[in-house]
């Protein structure tokens, strides 16, 4: 396997894993460790029973246990031995989450299997140094703080959707389980807004893929992320059509020598001030940025209507 996940379970073969095995587990613990028996199959190369032996290891040496979701049998490594190996938070193999989120973590984990060849960022923490390393400024980044009680902690990009970036090409996937409408999508693109045009202006290649389930989110998500291509997509909000039409007028205005349009009449710095200002309130409500490429991938291990 090419990429970063290649070799990323050297510190597993202390244990006495095999070398692609101890890559697998080394795939999966970052978002949580859960997987199902055909997705280490397809990793592997192999057929179910060789993937339910490999399992079976797993289970009675007490590193994973498996239970089953809506009918299905996953599999969850929770042992903190590996995670400490690995670097990782102990306490990942822990996390009680719902269906919603387990689903979002097993069609993740989908599209990196099928897509071995990407320099995948599996933690946060790399992406955050790959982007860092890369002249952008941490502060472009998406975030949010910590739950909890103080003190609080920035979390960079939170969702744990995968990432690969390298060669002057960054891929950002946005993971549809298919329990909301358009609004996650749109809210995840304007959080990386700023980091992926500060992308662009590097130079970078910015594309993204939307993974799905079922035809439903398949055609929903095809049409959201067009919108992602346009040169200059509207505002979607009233707010925004209105700073439109009005920084519209204004430059009318100033082109034509008219006074009539300008905050301050015969004041040309002040019509100028407030385009600059109504230029800011549509960047804000702009209901997509601009990418380079965009495309749903559909998973077949995990159809629509599992969950």
């Amino acid at each position: 396997m090419t990429g970063t996940v290649e070799g990323r379970g050297e510190p597993l073969l202390r244990f006495g894993w095999p070398e692609r095995h101890a890559d697998w587990i080394a795939l999966v613990c970052p978002t949580g460790g859960f997987f199902t028996r055909a997705q280490l199959a397809a990793f592997l190369g192999v057929g179910l029973p060789q993937a339910a032996r490999v399992v079976r290891r797993m289970l009675e040496r007490k590193i994973a246990v498996e239970r089953v979701l809506e009918g299905r049998k996953v599999c969850r490594i929770r042992s903190k031995t590996v995670y400490r190996a690995l670097g990782l938070d102990p306490q990942r193999g822990r996390w009680r989450i719902g269906t919603e989120a387990v689903v979002v973590r097993l069609l993740s984990l989908d599209y990196v299997v099928d897509h071995p060849g990407l320099p995948w960022l599996p933690t946060a923490t790399e992406q955050v140094r790959a982007f860092e390393a890369a002249g952008i400024k941490r502060e472009l980044l998406p975030s949010r703080l910590s739950g909890g009680r103080a003190p609080q902690r920035v979390l960079y990009f939170p969702r744990a959707f995968p990432v690969a970036f390298g060669g002057g090409r960054a891929l950002f996937a946005f993971t549809d389980p298919g329990y909301a409408r358009i609004r996650p999508l749109r809210k995840w693109a304007g959080g990386h807004r700023r980091l992926w045009e500060a992308l662009r202006a590097r130079g970078h290649r910015v594309e993204v893929v939307a993974i799905v389930r079922a035809v439903r989110e398949l055609r929903r998500s095809r049409r959201a992320l067009d919108l992602c291509r346009v040169p200059d997509p509207s505002p979607s909000s009233g707010e925004g059509r209105a700073a439109r039409s009005e920084r519209k007028r204004i430059e009318r205005a100033i082109l034509e020598g008219s006074d009539e349009a300008l905050p301050v009449p015969g004041d040309i710095q002040s019509g100028l001030r407030r385009i600059a200002a109504l230029r800011e309130i549509e960047r804000s409500v702009r209901a997509w940025p601009e990418i380079d490429a965009a495309a749903v991938w559909r998973s077949s291990r995990l159809p629509g209507g599992w969950c």
